[in-house]
């Protein structure tokens, strides 16, 4: 007659570690012997560079906050700015507060001119009706004007009648940067993220990054919003610098602090 069996042993997962321990019958299997292993194991991870330090969140204007940016400081610029569109006159007005007037757009694009280096890309989401005046305000400030990319979102937008289905991307240029790929369409696909009103895809932006960017370089979203353009960059290793006059839904999202605009030079 066979023996009671052996509980069943496995190693330590802390590198170096000799021990074995028994595992677990219940609940979720454990890869530590002890605490002391699993502490030493987190501490040396916390060592490392960390993804939440790759991102700048700052609360304030961006009008008054870009003057401070040193000149070529950016290696791309990717936002959704809060420009006016047609609402109607339906409760659809109490949405959207805060939009800036179509003749900001000369001064705050001069600026985003400024802090982008040389040979570097920006893009910039809008509607058929705000495209010609972003247009206009990139080729005062020097930008290439580039072809547009289409979002399409998968489903249709507000309004009535033909209702939009899609976002313009308008892809401008300081320079002439080199591009990661050169088999890409002009139309991208995702589907609207649901919760924050003006939310952009994340899959979306991180296209955009990995065209126009290499690992540590430096993104600015001077308009960020819920924080989309941070959630991108930080998986894809990229420095961020986020910018909006209200970050609560940014900072939830990130799950950092935001500066204040006293303290953001």
């Amino acid at each position: 007659m066979p023996g009671p069996r052996k509980p069943k042993t496995k190693r330590c997962a802390r590198p170096g570690c000799p021990n074995r321990f028994q595992a677990s019958k219940a609940g979720r299997p454990g890869i530590y012997c002890s605490p002391a292993c699993r502490t030493a194991v987190y501490r040396q991870r916390g060592s490392g560079p960390k993804q939440r330090r790759l991102l700048t969140l700052v609360e304030g204007d961006a009008r008054q906050l870009l003057p401070h940016l040193p000149d070529g400081c950016i290696d791309l610029i990717i936002t959704d700015p809060p420009y006016e569109f047609d609402r109607g006159t339906t409760y659809f007005q109490d949405w959207f507060t805060g939009t800036l007037p179509d003749s900001a757009w000369p001064a705050i694009f001069q600026e985003l001119h400024r802090v982008l280096r040389p040979d570097s890309d920006m893009y910039v989401f809008c509607d058929d009706r705000t495209r010609p005046a972003f247009d206009h305000a990139a080729r005062l400030a020097g930008f290439r004007l580039r072809t547009g990319l289409i979002w399409d979102k998968g489903s249709i937008g507000l309004g009535s009648g033909w209702r939009a289905q899609h976002e313009h991307i308008c892809w401008y240029q300081k320079g002439h940067p080199s591009q990661a790929r050169n088999d890409l369409g002009t139309i991208l696909h995702a589907k609207r993220p649901r919760g924050y009103r003006t939310e952009k895809p994340v899959t979306i932006i991180r296209e955009l990054i990995k065209q126009s960017t290499g690992p540590g370089q430096t993104i600015l979203d001077p308009f960020t919003g819920s924080g989309s353009t941070g959630r991108a960059a930080r998986t894809l290793g990229r420095h961020a610098i986020l910018i909006d006059i209200n970050t609560t839904t940014a900072q939830q999202r990130l799950h950092i602090t935001a500066k204040r605009h006293a303290n953001a030079n």
